[in-house]
């Protein structure tokens, strides 16, 4: 409570004050409802640059909480470094870790590029997840991928998307015009083929597995597949299962990634294994079986969709 501002506050004005009437069913629901009184979900902590959901706070052990405390009231160099700690060991992101997608689009030579002009966490999050993509990748190769992203991109998640389709298909044996018209005409008729794959389900309940699991189990007894919510995303999936070099080989490299799916779905969705809350309130279920990897998502506003479909590593 003491790290949402006006929080303390508020709980005093709604304790005494009988004109006010609140219930919430547990500490996480009042804590999610708090930080309504600046206008957004997430709970800045400005010494340590972190905006996070505050029912990711209230799962913390109380000295990793209160390590995190210390370091905004004391902010000194020590309770700082310690608080770090404990968000690096969370996975949580601060704004210096999310420099570094900054960084790398800089180094790309594409920062200045429109489709950034918007950035929410998800943006972030896609780009930073591009500096391990491209750890190993030549820069010249690297460079040559962004610049072909932009070309096909609409939002920073298919940029993202994109630059990975591209480095996976990349021959370096070929010319990079010759390269880059061999990739889109793959991008092309993988895009094409993946319409059928996208879809999604809506939840209004509560993010517990088995609201997931009923849901999904209900749409494929009606025949249905949960999909993929964007296209770049859906062809990245097949590009990383298949990768397919050529057109003709589109088909195969489809079937190889989606084909599977549904019947590692119904093995896995009863009972589903708890959730992995993301920073953004989002919500990862993993499914791992058969050497592949499914991650369905179900993301802060309610909508569950296929976010994962590969081989697992």
């Amino acid at each position: 409570m003491s790290l949402i501002p006006t929080g303390p506050e508020w709980l005093a004005w709604a304790i005494s004050d009988r004109s006010a009437h609140f219930a919430f069913p547990d500490e996480e629901a009042l804590l999610t409802e708090l930080p309504n009184l600046h206008g957004s979900a997430l709970v800045l902590l400005p010494a340590l640059g972190l905006l996070a959901r505050p029912a990711q706070l209230i799962t913390l052990e109380i000295d990793a909480l209160n390590d995190l405390l210390a370091a905004e009231q004391t902010r000194t160099e020590e309770a700082l470094a310690k608080a770090r700690a404990v968000l690096a060991g969370l996975g949580l992101l601060t704004q210096d870790d999310l420099v570094a997608g900054w960084s790398l689009l800089t180094r790309l030579g594409v920062a200045g590029a429109p489709v950034f002009q918007v950035m929410d966490y998800p943006a972030h999050e896609a780009v930073l997840a591009l500096v391990e993509v491209l750890n190993h990748v030549d820069v010249e190769l690297a460079r040559e991928a962004a610049a072909f992203a932009l070309t096909v991109s609409s939002s920073p998640a298919e940029f993202a998307d994109h630059v990975e389709i591209y480095v996976t298909l990349a021959d370096k044996r070929e010319a990079p015009a010759a390269r880059a018209t061999r990739i889109a005409a793959v991008l092309r008729a993988l895009k094409v083929r993946l319409f059928g794959y996208l879809g999604a389900l809506q939840v209004t309940e509560s993010n517990a597995a088995p609201v997931v699991g009923l849901a999904v189990s209900q749409l494929m007894m009606r025949g249905g597949f949960l999909g993929f919510t964007r296209l770049s995303l859906a062809a990245r999936e097949v590009v990383a299962v298949g990768k397919p070099m050529e057109p003709d080989a589109v088909d195969a490299a489809v079937r190889a990634c989606v084909e599977p799916v549904p019947s590692l779905l119904a093995s896995n969705l009863w009972p589903m294994k708890q959730g992995l809350l993301r920073q953004d309130g989002a919500v990862e279920f993993p499914i791992e079986d058969q050497g592949r990897r499914l991650v369905i998502l179900l993301d802060a506003g309610g909508t569950v969709s296929l976010d994962r479909a590969r081989l697992a590593a």
